[in-house]
């Protein structure tokens, strides 16, 4: 459980990264992006996946109390009680309707919104949120938003791009290398 958390945590970034970066390049008019491509197969199960790897923090929590009270109640009460079970509950919700979102090739306003609904989920579900609520919440939902936002970015021009002059699309300021 010591390994499968982390990593499952790293996924989810990634993840999520895939799935802003792809929502935030679609408000971008296509003369100022780099051409990418991301099949919708990728795209679909990139939400899958999120429901799946974002129940680690939830198994972790379960098998912490699943000695003392039995894997049933302890599945039940962080669930219905904990902060990270309600959360994965309604990222759970968020995902199924991102999916369906996507495979109608729904609107992209849709598609922000579930996303972000989704990372304010996980800035509720925090560590951070359950010390000091609202400041919690706010700092750590903006941390996630804006992490996978860049990293997400990043990943569609570098493994995405079909455009070879990538790595020279006009970002505002920012000076070109030789």
């Amino acid at each position: 459980m010591s390994v499968a958390v982390p990593l499952a945590e790293v996924v989810t970034y990634l993840l999520f990264s895939i799935l802003i970066g792809n929502t935030a390049l679609q408000f971008i008019s296509e003369k100022k992006k780099p051409k990418t491509y991301i099949s919708k197969k990728t795209l679909l199960l990139s939400s899958l996946g999120i429901y799946i790897f974002t129940f680690g923090p939830v198994a972790q929590t379960i098998s912490y109390f699943s000695d003392d009270v039995g894997l049933t109640l302890a599945a039940y009460s962080v669930l219905t009680d904990f902060q990270v079970g309600r959360a994965w509950i309604f990222i759970g919700f968020m995902s199924v309707f991102l999916w369906m979102t996507l495979l109608l090739n729904g609107s992209k306003y849709l598609q922000a919104l579930w996303l972000l609904l989704m990372v304010f989920a996980i800035g509720y579900s925090s560590h951070v949120a359950s010390l000091s609520f609202w400041n919690g919440f706010i700092a750590h939902s903006i941390h996630f938003l804006m992490v996978t936002l860049w990293t997400g970015i990043l990943i569609h021009v570098a493994w995405f791009s079909s455009d070879e002059k990538s790595g020279h699309c006009s970002c505002g300021g920012l000076p070109h290398l030789p």
